[in-house]
Order: structure tokens, then sequence, then C-alpha cells
């Protein structure tokens, strides 16, 4: 598994792991997950906000707002290797669009 190896992949793949639970309908299971990713790099505002949206959806609206709350104290620059994890795939758009350009000839 990715976890203790490398702290950016690590981060990243708990995050996939939560957001996957969560669009599988398992909000409860998806909190680890973004606790995880929170402890590898505790001042990105990515997993915090994740997991405070994933509280309120199991009912703990109290911890959600707990959760939440904390988050807003975190720095808002803080480096989140998330956004760079959500870009990765954007350096291939070019060639996808021509690839389904003439596929539709």
């Amino acid at each position: 598994m990715w976890r203790r190896h490398q702290p950016i992949a690590n981060v990243e793949g708990e995050n996939v792991l939560a957001r996957a639970l969560d669009l599988l309908g398992q909000p409860e299971a998806s909190v680890p997950a973004y606790e995880a990713a929170r402890a590898e790099f505790p001042t990105v505002q990515t997993p915090a906000i994740g997991r405070a949206a994933a509280l309120l959806r199991t009912g703990q609206a109290s911890d959600a707002v707990r959760v939440a709350s904390a988050a807003r104290r975190l720095p808002p620059d803080a480096p989140d290797p998330w956004a760079t994890f959500a870009k990765a795939d954007a350096r291939f758009i070019k060639l996808w669009i021509a690839e389904l350009r003439t596929l539709r000839q």
C-alpha cells in the first residue's frame, strides 16, 4: 500500500479513497481516510473539508461543525498537493481532444 512511504502519495491515496467511499454512499467509511490524509499534511484544507462534509452526511452535525470551524482556521495559502494531483491528466487533454475529433469523422 501507499501508506508510510511517501507523504504526498499518502495524502493523495487517502483523499482518493475517501472521495470514492463518499461517492459510493459510504461517508462513515470515508471519515477515517480523510483523517489519515489530514495526518500527513495537517495544514491542508481539502481533507479537513471532506471530513466535515462526510461527518455531516453521517448525521454527526456537531462534529461536522467543529471540524469545519477548525478547517476555516487553517492557513489559506498552505500548499495543497490535491490541487496538483487533480490536474495531473491536464497535460493529455489536447491530445485526447485531437484523438476524439479523428474518431468522430
